[in-house]
């Protein structure tokens, strides 16, 4: 079984918040720089560096008031923080990306550690009951592999953030089987065909590769790369469920919704992944089921800024961020074994 530690949920089945993101921004030279939690504490925060290592102090490093998301630096803290400026680097910086959606400068980007860097991480107890957090899916597949004695097979179809580009500690696709071993006890093996710039066009090519072994369960997670028509996108992935279930009837599937990138960089359009999703619950149905992390990326970013969640400050999540696609699977599926309590 794959060696990750116990998963600890973010939205659902728990009231204790452990290692939230924040990134801190100076938005006017008069105000101290903020970040938001995704929910009200209801206790004192625990926030250290990226590393872990570091504890920082409140009212030395921070301050708070319980009830209140917001989280303010002090005048001198040590806790690193950006200028808005800083977020929106001249073209062709180094550290930038190429572009803002209004064309006359960069975003601030990095595929190494520098974002994970600046991000520091909050721990607290909150409220059960927050308003506006989303519902957990219900999971409507048999899942009869799991009642038998041999090993469970999973295939993963999708882009970089599958492949999990952007994660620390494994990303979403081995961080979901790691918790469904260790809460059904059952080995599971998978083969992992995602790439990075894969669209779901791209799943022509590794389709039937990735049935060779007869996969039990299929988790399909395109869409951050795709930029076609809603009726294209929804019939790649028909098609892709089609052909594998042609040479493997029994085969059940998870369609994911990915994450909606940066919305101030150029590739936004998050209308148009607001159509994706809208092709994949279409498409549900017996053995197929949609785990809709789109919606809840959507949620989360009203409530914290894009930049606590990615890793590389446009398209790619960080640890967390991978916590909730973990988050968003386990629910679809109930997580618990078929007839159990």
């Amino acid at each position: 079984m794959i060696a990750l530690a116990a998963f600890l949920p973010v939205l659902w089945g728990s009231t204790q918040m452990v290692d939230e993101p924040l990134f801190f921004v100076k938005e006017h030279e008069a105000q101290n720089p903020c970040a938001h939690l995704l929910f009200a504490p209801t206790s004192p925060l625990t926030i250290r560096d990226s590393t872990g290592k570091k504890l920082f102090e409140p009212g030395k490093d921070y301050s708070f008031a319980q009830g209140d998301r917001r989280v303010c630096l002090s005048a001198d803290s040590s806790i690193p923080y950006k200028n808005r400026a800083e977020l929106y680097p001249p073209r062709k910086a180094p550290g930038s990306i190429d572009k803002h959606k209004s064309g006359t400068t960069n975003l601030l980007f990095s595929e190494k550690d520098r974002l994970a860097e600046l991000q520091v991480s909050a721990s607290y107890q909150h409220k059960a009951n927050e308003e506006g957090r989303p519902s957990p899916p219900t999971g409507l597949l048999n899942l009869a592999a799991f009642k038998g004695k041999d090993p469970v097979k999973f295939s993963f179809l999708g882009d970089s953030i599958c492949r999990g580009m952007g994660s620390t500690h494994g990303g979403f696709a081995e961080r979901f089987v790691a918790e469904l071993e260790r809460r059904f006890h059952k080995k599971i093996t998978f083969e992992n065909f995602s790439f990075p710039g894969d669209t779901s066009e791209s799943a022509k090519h590794w389709r039937e590769r990735a049935n060779a072994a007869k996969p039990h369960l299929v988790i399909i997670a395109y869409g951050a790369n795709d930029s076609g028509s809603p009726a294209a996108y929804g019939a790649n992935i028909r098609q892709t469920i089609q052909a594998m279930r042609a040479q493997n009837p029994a085969a059940e599937f998870i369609l994911v919704s990915p994450l909606l990138v940066n919305p101030e960089w150029h590739h936004a359009n998050e209308p148009l992944q607001a159509q994706y999703r809208a092709e994949l619950r279409q498409l549900q149905g017996p053995g197929v089921i949609f785990a809709d992390v789109g919606s809840v990326w959507k949620w989360a970013t009203e409530k914290k800024k894009f930049l606590d969640l990615t890793s590389n400050g446009v398209n790619h999540p960080n640890d967390f961020g991978h916590r909730l696609y973990v988050e968003v699977l386990l629910e679809t599926l109930s997580a618990k074994p078929p007839g159990g309590k």
